[in-house]
């Protein structure tokens, strides 16, 4: 396992950059997100409102975006949801001061929930085109590891709203997101293309061609069976989902102390 080796190909050299970047760019928001809130509002209630908008879009959307996802570019999907993003965010300081932050907080924590149900599985479908498939493994770990290791961006993240001013943090966030879709931009145009590699062989011989018409709910309906019916792949759910509940009220508890 190289980690040197899956680096010295640009796509996905990029493709960790940006995530690096865009996971920068995520502890500024949320941290910023949930203290000027707290600051405005002394409302525990509306803190956990705003931290159910960013979350929300992801339970309710990630199965139909996933099977969207398929259909698209992964490329274009990465690009379009860090240039939104970018922009979104900075309608808190220029339109969200006093009385509007909270629903102008709400509305763009919703919007950049939805847009990151759609860039997360777009990110996890490109990595296996950026690499040789005998260097997926090394590209999958140094993937992982980066993402983990980049939580540790919060304490910057943190240091930035403490000295600059939530405000202030959203502006940056907004450079953050723009820097993320320039670095997307310097992937190869074929990378993220849907191909029929992706379907087997013996698919397309007992199926034939794929459908590209075929209706996204009936994608996602068909994962949910899947799902369904594969008792790990729920145990592993089920341990994520009780994860997500006994940590995620942190975000709203802790500030609040």
């Amino acid at each position: 396992m190289s980690f040197r080796t899956a680096l010295s190909h640009r796509a996905f050299a990029s493709l960790v950059s940006a995530r690096v970047v865009s996971r920068f760019g995520s502890s500024l928001h949320e941290i910023a997100l949930i203290w000027l809130t707290l600051q405005q509002t002394s409302d525990a209630r509306i803190v956990t409102l705003v931290v159910i908008a960013s979350t929300l879009p992801n339970i309710v959307l990630a199965l139909p975006a996933g099977a969207l996802v398929d259909r698209l570019d992964r490329r274009y999907v990465l690009i379009g949801a860090n240039l939104f993003s970018g922009v979104a965010v900075l309608a808190i300081p220029l339109f969200g001061r006093g009385e509007q932050l909270v629903p102008v907080a709400v509305t763009v924590a919703l919007a950049v929930g939805v847009v990151e149900t759609f860039s997360g599985p777009a990110r996890t479908a490109v990595l296996p085109q950026t690499v040789p498939e005998a260097e997926l493994d090394s590209a999958n770990a140094l993937f992982s590891l980066t993402s983990s290791v980049s939580r540790t961006l919060y304490v910057i993240g943190g240091g930035v709203v403490a000295f600059f001013g939530g405000y202030t943090a959203f502006y940056i966030n907004s450079v953050t997101f723009l820097m993320s879709a320039v670095l997307i931009v310097t992937v190869p145009a074929e990378i993220g293309k849907t191909s029929s590699k992706e379907s087997s062989a013996d698919d397309e011989d007992s199926q034939g061609p794929i459908d590209t018409t075929r209706s996204v709910l009936a994608d996602a309906r068909e994962g949910l069976v899947y799902v369904r019916n594969q008792p790990t792949v729920l145990s592993i759910l089920a341990v994520g989902v009780l994860v997500g509940a006994l940590s995620d009220p942190l975000g709203v508890i802790i500030p609040v102390l």
